[in-house]
């Protein structure tokens, strides 16, 4: 108890993880590049081209598996530092208000706005913006959402974070204690042994094997267990240097194991029975296999992720302070701008490539132009999107 009271009044100080700054960074990118690709996939998305192209769908495929989950273990490393200097309550109000209050401000500004595109380039709607906005919400309700939220597009990341946090901070908070800093504590030493950072694959397929594939019709709740999962992951493996020594270890080892889950998946797609395989319910030996195939790819390529920041990215710029603190708006602005804009470049006459050029220049320079220009220079207009206030000249000083 002592020692507890003693951590929240004085924590240790720690030299920031740099690379976790630069993962957020280039993480936020990479969905950004992601998204002005779904124009040009053969799954269906917010706005498509006629033309669409395989090769494009395999590679953001790829990135997809590991791509979000990267984000959930980027929070829960966030959690882990948070807590070391904020009690509980603390920690909550700030996630609630970093987390909800861009997710209501996104969807008033901007998720009706991505649904009337939309709409129009699916041909289910016809008319003006002002028609739009009654016929959308009277549609059905879509997944497990709130009602206030109809449909939240790529802001889904900010309410599952949000859940995420709310969950797990009971777990947190015993394992700050005694009796769970022993059980993390074993969990290192296992880690630390050859190949035991592999064992936090075991609970991800498990969550993939029974929740996920069980009930097919609760895919939802499935990737949020997914997540949260991850989430805790986070948190842990910032929680102990073991972990990291393991990641720093068996990082190439990672990155052989991501590539041959690669290799195996495409050899089940070219001469495998994947309409059987991917039924669900399904635990036949073949559907377990194909099932559990992208949790080991994910797990595997966040760890070489992982070893590659800590060894090469530990260090800092002035240009990484401010791209850091535009993470969070610039993800809630890009995607309506790619959405935006790749509405009408579909429909001009010319191929792919050019069409993805304009549409990620111009929805680039849209989204920076909006951060820069508003969001970042007005305080209030910057709690709106989950930034801490411009400090005053007074208080610079006296830092």
């Amino acid at each position: 108890m002592v020692s507890l009271q003693t951590e929240q009044a004085a924590p240790v100080k720690q030299a920031r993880l740099f690379y976790l700054d630069w993962l957020r960074v280039l993480a936020v990118l990479a969905v950004f590049w992601y998204h002005t690709f779904r124009p040009f996939d053969v799954t269906d998305w917010h706005v498509k081209n006629a033309q669409q192209s395989l090769g494009v769908t395999i590679v953001i495929t790829a990135f997809a598996l590991w791509g979000m989950p990267l984000f959930f273990v980027l929070a829960g490393a966030a959690s882990w530092f948070a807590l070391r200097s904020r009690s509980p309550q603390q920690f909550l109000r700030e996630r609630t208000l970093r987390l909800l209050v861009p997710l209501l401000v996104g969807f008033l500004l901007f998720s009706t706005l991505q649904a009337y595109f939309e709409a129009l380039n699916h041909g289910t709607f016809v008319g003006s913006f002002l028609q739009f906005l009654p016929w959308f919400f009277a549609q059905p309700q879509l997944s497990w959402y709130p009602p206030w939220i109809n449909y939240p597009y790529h802001l889904w990341f900010l309410v599952f974070l949000w859940v995420s946090s709310l969950l797990a901070l009971p777990l947190f908070l015993f394992l700050r204690g005694p009796t769970g800093s022993r059980v993390v504590d074993t969990l290192a030493a296992w880690c630390a042994r050859p190949g035991g950072i592999f064992l936090f694959i075991l609970p991800l397929a498990l969550v993939r094997e029974t929740v996920w594939v069980a009930f097919p019709d609760l895919n939802d709740w499935g990737d949020l267990a997914i997540y949260l999962t991850l989430f805790v992951y986070g948190y842990l493996l910032f929680s102990r240097p073991a972990f990291l020594d393991a990641i720093r270890r068996q990082g190439w080892i990672a990155l052989g194991l991501a590539i041959l889950c690669l290799l195996l998946t495409a050899a089940m797609y070219a001469f495998g029975n994947l309409q059987v395989w991917a039924s669900a319910p399904n635990y036949t030996p073949g559907a377990l296999i194909y099932q559990v195939m992208p949790i080991i790819y994910a797990w595997a390529l966040l760890v070489f992720v992982l070893f590659c920041g800590s060894r090469w990215l530990n260090f800092t710029t002035k240009w990484l302070t401010e791209a850091n603190e535009a993470v969070l708006p610039f993800y809630v602005l890009q995607q309506p701008a790619i959405v935006l804009i790749a509405f009408y470049v579909v429909q001009w006459p010319m191929g792919i490539l050019p069409k993805w050029l304009i549409i990620s220049t111009l929805a680039l320079a849209l989204t920076l132009a909006v951060y820069t220009l508003v969001i970042r220079r007005v305080n209030w207009v910057r709690w709106l999107f989950g930034m801490k206030p411009h400090r005053s000249i007074a208080e610079k000083v006296k830092v």
